[in-house]
């Protein structure tokens, strides 16, 4: 079969969608064919979405796109494949897509064990912990975690808002955000680090003490605390020494999801 042809049309002069989607059709293409012959308009798309957004961002490097062998992968082997499409009404452009299928693994054998360490659910599990003990000590948020509120907030602003050097504030987190600049627009939800990572991921025990205990007082099971501290199977009964310092926290294997905080005024 021939493979997909080029987008007809530039995708740069392509005007972004209406929040009201105002002239737009939703479509629903019925085959695999069908959305195999919009490849190229998909990554086209993609790419310009990602273009616009660096702009908007203000960063230097190019932010990604999803590339067209991820989305042929997605259209050949995603078993059943549905989704929609959003398109101009009078023009037949793309404006945006999705592709929907059910959750599928290839291996011979597989099952959901949440509590299995390579299942890695003790990180998570550690963070839900350590916020625990954040709001038992009087915080709302993570004080190591800055949630940016959007609306044109730049670096600086954040700074200000921290009453940080916002040339520290940059010096933190350009090794995750190289692009990231003092003028950088930040989007609503971004997360920037106010201190060196994992700064809070370890705690000194103040006494001898049977592992279950220094759990308990961690808010956290002792296999989860032996797998933050590289021995599984950890028995309750091992001791601890006072002055142990253990991992109780792998705060750069958590996945960078923070909630935003209520808009407030931007500093000048």
């Amino acid at each position: 079969a021939p493979g997909p042809g080029p987008a007809r049309y530039r995708f740069s002069t392509v005007d972004a969608c209406p929040k009201d989607l105002e002239g737009t059709v939703l479509l629903r293409p019925r085959t695999r064919h069908e959305w195999f012959a919009c490849l190229v308009e998909m990554t086209a798309l993609g790419e310009e979405a990602a273009a616009r957004r660096t702009k908007r961002l203000g960063v230097r490097e190019p932010l990604p796109a999803l590339p067209l062998a991820y989305l042929a992968d997605r259209v050949d082997m995603d078993e059943p494949l549905w989704g929609y499409q959003l398109r101009r009404a009078a023009t037949g452009h793309l404006l945006g897509f999705v592709t929907v299928t059910t959750f599928t693994t290839w291996s011979r054998a597989f099952r959901w064990d949440s509590r299995h360490p390579a299942s890695a659910m003790h990180v998570a599990r550690a963070r839900n912990a350590a916020y625990a003990r954040l709001r038992a000590e009087g915080h709302e948020t993570d004080p190591s975690i800055y949630v940016a509120r959007g609306e044109g907030e730049t670096v600086r602003h954040a700074a200000a808002r921290l009453g940080a050097d916002a040339r520290d504030l940059l010096a933190l987190n350009r090794a995750a955000m190289p692009g990231l600049t003092l003028k950088s627009r930040l989007q609503k939800g971004t997360a920037l680090l106010t201190e060196p990572p994992g700064a809070r991921d370890y705690w000194e025990a103040p006494r001898a003490m049977a592992a279950s205990e220094a759990a308990a007082i961690l808010g956290l099971d002792v296999a989860d605390l032996g797998a933050l501290n590289g021995a599984p199977g950890m028995s309750p009964a091992a001791r601890v020494k006072r002055g142990a310092r253990l991992q109780v926290r792998d705060a750069a294997a958590e996945p960078c999801v923070h909630a935003a905080p209520p808009p407030a005024p931007l500093e000048p």
